[in-house]
């Protein structure tokens, strides 16, 4: 009856069976938890760059969208939105990055910062002319946010 335990911070008590056998330990004979040196290079290496890879194409994927506006004088049908919402976004994950002293969330996201700073700043001068101005006005407000 030793390993028979009552979870008692519950109205009705229950009973859990435990197996010491079947927790495991660690260690450097027991293969089925411990990590080999290969996964841990993928986890704290390979992953993060990759990560850094697919978010700088994240953040580069509307710049043509953006320079055809910038360069056709009109916003057409660009949503100028997304691109005042990743530029709050990239800063505030590059913030997080520098405050963890995490290179691989910092790298990233000065590309991205970088990026969508340079989309605002090309979109903003075509949102006032025409219209009633709720789109600038928007992205006004989501910037300043």
């Amino acid at each position: 009856l030793s390993n028979i335990h009552v979870v008692k911070s519950l109205p009705n008590p229950i009973r859990l069976k435990i197996d010491p056998r079947e927790i495991p330990r660690g260690g450097s004979r027991d293969r089925g938890t411990a990590l080999s040196m290969n996964t841990l290079k993928v986890i704290e290496t390979i992953a993060p760059r990759l990560g850094i890879f697919t978010s700088t194409a994240l953040y580069f994927s509307p710049a043509s969208a953006v320079w055809a506006a910038v360069r056709a004088n009109n916003v057409g049908d660009l949503n100028p939105l997304p691109l005042g919402i990743m530029s709050v976004s990239s800063i505030s994950w590059l913030v997080y990055g520098l405050s963890v002293r995490d290179p691989f969330v910092a790298l990233s996201n000065i590309l991205g910062c970088i990026a969508s700073i340079a989309y605002v700043i090309g979109v903003l001068p075509l949102l006032g002319g025409g219209g009633d101005g709720r789109q600038l006005r928007t992205m006004q407000g989501v910037v300043i946010a």
